[in-house]
């Protein structure tokens, strides 16, 4: 009974949805299925994707325009926003916001193939190269990274309280609690090291900007013969290049079991597009060194207070410890000097 109600529900939201684009956009359709997180529709003038997105109109307005000057600019590997009939970049039906792209057939790069990793790393650095020259930041507030790590490591610390005085700790509680001072030491010894480079003199810690996807996962890139191209923007922003390359080159070493041979691979296949500076080259080992895995699942726990499973969270954190010693000596072989883990 109760899949004849989804299935309900579903068609109901379908049709919905199919009068709501067919009204919006220049679109025929002709059907609208499910597809994992998005919509594909199909029309007489071909297969696009609908997305929500959580954006406001006026960031979907600023969004689309910089994926289109970004395109102009050399850049086609970012998949276009639709307009829709009256000039805009998305549609509202049910009070979301929707937006409508090609739809792109293809596969996803495989994390654990290199040669795959050197081309993501190649079109990461090709996106930041162009997009670069193009990108102002008057409209964009963003902390410093040195202020973003204190922030997140005075909340670890206030944690180590929190937990202590919590009389009833569940097993998972109890693990935060005695994994969480070794974490704090990496996050303390990474903004030690770089609150030094700030204030040395030989170095400009003004950091390069450019259009951001920020989500580099393999879900969000598809493969079509040998060209790349990206899709979903809903965290894309401006931002420093340098951490999206380390967010980057984090995820693909985790995917391959912290391989240390990854880390100049994809550095020297994203140079090849776009060079670092002295300084970017100096404080990437740093960038994947701290413990944003860490800090994001006590966030998520104790922060945002997300309605996830015990069970969700003892698989997430048994991840993040169980690598732990392999990631400490991968990060180790280029900054000998990090602290090692406590008995």
């Amino acid at each position: 009974m109760a899949q004849l109600r989804t299935k309900a529900v579903n068609q109901t939201l379908t049709e919905i949805l199919a009068a709501e684009i067919q009204r919006s956009y220049p679109v025929s359709v002709m059907a609208i299925k499910p597809a994992g997180a998005v919509w594909k529709v199909y029309s007489s003038s071909g297969r696009f994707a609908l997305k929500g997105t959580q954006k406001s109109p006026g960031q979907l307005q600023q969004l689309a325009a910089t994926v289109e000057f970004i395109r102009k600019a050399g850049f086609p590997n970012l998949v276009s926003i639709i307009p829709t009939k009256s000039g805009g970049f998305f549609m509202t039906s049910l009070h979301h916001n929707y937006i409508l792209s090609p739809w792109l057939e293809g596969q996803n790069p495989d994390f654990s193939n290199r040669r795959h990793l050197q081309m993501v790393a190649a079109l990461w650095g090709k996106l930041h190269g162009i997009s670069q020259p193009l990108i102002t930041r008057e409209n964009f507030s963003q902390e410093s990274i040195l202020d973003e790590w204190q922030g997140k490591a005075r909340f670890l610390r206030s944690l180590t309280d929190e937990l202590a005085e919590t009389k009833h700790r569940n097993r998972i509680d109890r693990a935060i609690q005695r994994w969480i001072f070794h974490f704090i030491r990496l996050a303390d010894f990474c903004i030690e090291q770089l609150a030094g480079l700030e204030n040395a003199p030989e170095f400009s810690p003004v950091l390069p900007w450019g259009f951001c996807h920020n989500d580099p996962a393999p879900r969000n890139i598809i493969m079509q013969n040998e060209k790349l191209s990206l899709i979903d923007f809903e965290l894309a922003l401006p931002g420093p290049c340098i951490k999206e390359l380390a967010k980057l080159i984090t995820r693909s070493l985790q995917i391959n079991h912290w391989d240390s041979t990854l880390f100049n691979l994809l550095t020297k296949a994203y140079s090849v597009a776009r060079s670092l500076t002295h300084y970017e080259a100096i404080i990437l080992p740093y960038l994947c060194a701290f413990p944003n895995g860490f800090w994001r699942l006590c966030s998520q726990r104790f922060q945002e207070q997300l309605p996830w499973t015990e069970k969700r969270f003892q698989k997430r954190l048994w991840e993040i410890t169980t690598m732990e010693p392999d990631r400490l000596n991968c990060l180790r072989s280029m900054l000998p000097e990090l602290p090692e883990m406590a008995d």
